[in-house]
């Protein structure tokens, strides 16, 4: 079948128009602005171009076919699959993992990390702002970071349930969390460093919030962002970069202390347009 485009003297009987369309000597039609068949014709296809095609005469006009259904998503439940995971963490597999992040129990078991067989890997729970896990991060032997299929990003954080602090401490990642716990702090971890804002937001609440930021563009810019969306919400928000290394791990590693950081908290600016600029974000 050939195609001859329509012309101010040869326009396309659908639609009216000199241009774009087209038609063949037999008299089919390829109208590409719309579906709507001329009198004597019937639509016959969709045409891969995006035009539709008619041809003379009467019948059954051409549908689409309807577009398969979403296969569901399964689903999973998280708290068997975490007790799973806690059964299967040896004591072998705690001092390794130990070795990787820097830190062991009781601070592993806080965080609820346990093992995937299956995956050959160690697993972090992912919570909401009630304390769900709604997802399990995974880290290999070989430091390789991704999550089991159907989890949803939340937080690093313990089972808290009725928490009653008056500050929380943000910094990226489960092992920025676990040693700021270690040293006495209430902390949670984002999985990214723009990740989870809305489960941040809605876990804060009023209470005031530290952001740990990396010392990194990519850090500053995902705490700046966050600090826009807590900033009115929270009775405090600052943003704090660690003294030493790249994040809280490295600084608390490289031998920063509690009363250190807690200098660093006390010192700090509250979060608005006189800090915007040198965290990242615009005034």
């Amino acid at each position: 079948m050939t195609w001859s485009r329509a012309t101010r003297s040869h326009p396309c009987p659908a639609c009216g128009k000199p241009d774009w369309c087209g038609h063949t000597a037999d008299g089919a039609i390829r109208c590409m602005r719309t579906a709507e068949p001329p009198p004597g014709y019937r639509l016959v296809k969709s045409d891969e171009n995006g035009g539709n095609v008619f041809i003379a005469g009467t019948g059954d006009t051409w549908k689409p076919k309807p577009k398969a259904a979403p296969k569901p998503q399964p689903i999973i439940n998280w708290t068997s699959a975490q007790n799973r995971f806690l059964s299967d963490l040896t004591d072998d597999l705690e001092v390794e993992l130990a070795h990787h992040i820097g830190v062991g129990q009781p601070w592993t078991m806080l965080f609820g990390i346990g093992w995937s067989a299956a995956h050959q890997a160690w697993t972090f729970p992912m919570r909401d702002h009630m304390s769900r896990i709604v997802g399990i991060r995974l880290r290999t032997r070989e430091g390789r970071k991704l999550a089991i299929k159907g989890s949803k990003e939340g937080i690093f954080s313990p089972e808290i349930k009725g928490m009653t602090t008056e500050e929380v401490l943000i910094g990226e990642g489960p092992t920025d969390a676990m040693h700021l716990w270690r040293l006495g702090f209430i902390a949670i971890g984002r999985p990214s460093c723009t990740g989870a804002a809305d489960i941040c937001q809605r876990f804060l609440g009023n209470r005031s919030a530290v952001i740990v930021s990396d010392r990194d563009s990519p850090g500053r810019k995902g705490a700046a962002s966050l600090a826009d969306k807590l900033s009115g919400q929270c009775d405090s928000v600052k943003v704090i970069e660690p003294l030493q290394g790249k994040d809280a791990r490295d600084w608390i590693e490289a031998g920063a202390t509690a009363e250190q950081i807690r200098i660093v908290i006390d010192s700090a600016m509250e979060y608005g347009d006189e800090t915007k600029q040198v965290s990242g974000g615009t005034a």
